[in-house]
């Protein structure tokens, strides 16, 4: 299956030369779970207006 997001990614990586940004990409591509930061808050810190 040829995705066009998968094309433009290949393109994108391609033409990339910063390799702090091509380890992070290929950390995320081979994580098997993403998180959410909000997920990661404790319930108390999830409340509207807490400052």
């Amino acid at each position: 299956m040829d995705l066009p997001i998968k094309k433009e990614l290949h393109e994108l990586i391609d033409k990339c030369d910063n390799q702090s940004i091509l380890e992070q990409v290929k950390a995320l591509l081979e994580s098997d779970k993403v998180v959410d930061w909000w997920d990661e808050l404790y319930d108390g810190d999830k409340k509207p207006g807490r400052e």
